[in-house]
């Protein structure tokens, strides 16, 4: 898992995957290249809380309890700088009393 501080927008990295089988010293490889692209740009973010039942409300209400509560998370208008069709993302959170970290 990296951060963006890592992986930088418009540089390529390669990923090699080593592999060697029981008994067999002759290892195995698959190599794959990547570009990184950049961040999507435009739009906006909104977590709001799913009422208990299900219901749908014109009211974003932005606090719950914690493992508890169901939100519902979007990201309306964002485009992709590359011109990619397909914009797939990714939400996780950080613990900062034990630094962890989950996706």
């Amino acid at each position: 898992q990296g951060s963006a501080a890592v992986f930088v927008s418009g540089n390529g990295y390669a990923v090699k995957l080593l592999g060697y089988g029981i008994g067999n010293r002759a290892p195995g490889w698959a190599e794959q290249k990547l570009t990184i692209n950049s961040p999507p740009v435009g739009g906006s973010f909104s977590a709001c809380l799913v009422p208990a039942d299900g219901s749908a409300t014109s009211v974003c209400i932005t606090t719950g309890l914690t493992v508890v509560d169901a939100f519902r998370l979007s990201c309306p208008s964002w485009t992709d700088p590359e011109g990619d069709s397909l914009l797939q993302y990714r939400f996780g959170y950080h613990l900062v009393a034990d630094n962890s970290s989950s996706l």
